[in-house]
């Protein structure tokens, strides 16, 4: 009786602890995403990159599809910080004023540190 529930004692408490240790993916980790949204390497000044939380395929087009998003500044740069490890779907809608044409495109990223900075290019493409 007492091996039966020291059994039981046991598996609850490593059941605990393994799953504790399963973060999912998103904010509350200590690695920062470094953006550069681009179009033939040219910089998309004000573009907005969106992001998904433990996606590795296009997610769409819908911003509600998304848990995060930020502006780019005029350099065409962003940084998203304080995310987890994991993977992540990044796409980002601008506009190319070069070619006077809105631009797209998206990237699956895959952080594999528990804390660090990532630089990611981010490449967009006229829309068809």
């Amino acid at each position: 009786m007492k091996f039966a529930r020291f059994t039981s004692f046991l598996m609850i408490f490593a059941s605990a602890i393994l799953f504790s240790s399963c973060e999912k993916e998103g904010v509350g980790g200590k690695n920062t995403l470094n953006i550069f949204v681009n179009h033939h390497n040219q910089a998309i000044p004000h573009a907005v990159v969106y992001i998904k939380y433990g996606q590795k395929e296009f997610p769409g087009e819908e911003s509600n599809n998304y848990d995060q998003n930020i502006t780019c500044d005029s350099n065409g740069e962003a940084k998203i910080e304080n995310l987890r490890k994991g993977h992540y779907y990044l796409y980002s809608r601008g506009y190319d004023e070069s070619i006077e044409m809105a631009v797209t495109g998206g990237v699956p990223v895959e952080i594999r540190q528990k804390s660090g900075e990532k630089s990611v290019n981010l490449p967009v493409t006229e829309e068809h």
